[in-house]
């Protein structure tokens, strides 16, 4: 990003499940060096892996299988309760969200106060389908085709056919978050492919910020 000027700029990154947001996110950083980000994903594992009041709010709502003996939340056990039911996944989320944004809101407000000109990046997978505004100037969509993510979830997850639909149908499809991105990367071919439009998506920001 342009150096010489005052510029704060908040990103959205989002996209549905195997999508290739990782490797976008890694990208950016490489590109903005500048740039502070957030993993929506990751502050879920820390909450679910040691944090003592989330992990209270889950045994009060699932029981106590959903912790392990180790003490952090089971996780594959979550992922077939939720999934099998819309009701159980709204009362995870009703959880974990709120915790989620209010880390994302800290950290975001830390950074910029400490940074004359920088950049603030959140890779949030559900921003379309639970409103999780952090005050974002752009949405960026990572997308891939349905039939690519099934592949991907198969050879990279192990995944069945039946918990794909399951996690593929919790979430707007690849058409819906397209219509509601501020810019979409296309991630279907090789990676110098998505190289090149992160280039020309920064170049725009450079511009037109």
């Amino acid at each position: 990003m342009q150096s010489d000027e005052q510029i704060k700029l908040t990103l959205a990154l989002t996209g549905g499940i195997a999508s290739g947001k990782s490797t976008a996110a890694n990208l950016l950083k490489t590109f903005i060096p500048e740039l502070e980000f957030f993993d929506c994903d990751s502050e879920v594992r820390s909450l679910l892996d040691s944090d003592s009041a989330t992990h209270e709010a889950l045994l009060e709502e699932f029981g106590p299988e959903v912790i392990t003996h180790e003490g952090r939340a089971n996780r594959s056990y979550l992922r077939e309760l939720t999934f099998a039911r819309p009701t159980h996944r709204k009362a995870l989320e009703n959880i974990l969200h709120p915790r989620v944004r209010e880390e994302c809101l800290a950290r975001k407000a830390d950074w910029f106060k400490s940074k004359m000109s920088s950049v603030f990046v959140a890779d949030v997978p559900l921003l379309f389908e639970n409103s999780f505004d952090f005050g974002y100037d752009h949405s960026v969509v990572v997308a891939v085709s349905r039939e690519t993510q099934i592949t991907r979830l198969k050879a990279r997850n192990g995944f069945d056919d039946d918990l794909i639909s399951r996690i593929l149908s919790a979430q707007l499809s690849v058409e819906e978050k397209i219509k509601r991105a501020s810019f979409v990367l296309w991630n279907e071919g090789p990676k110098r492919v998505l190289e090149s439009q992160i280039r020309s998506l920064i170049h725009h920001l450079n511009t037109h910020e």
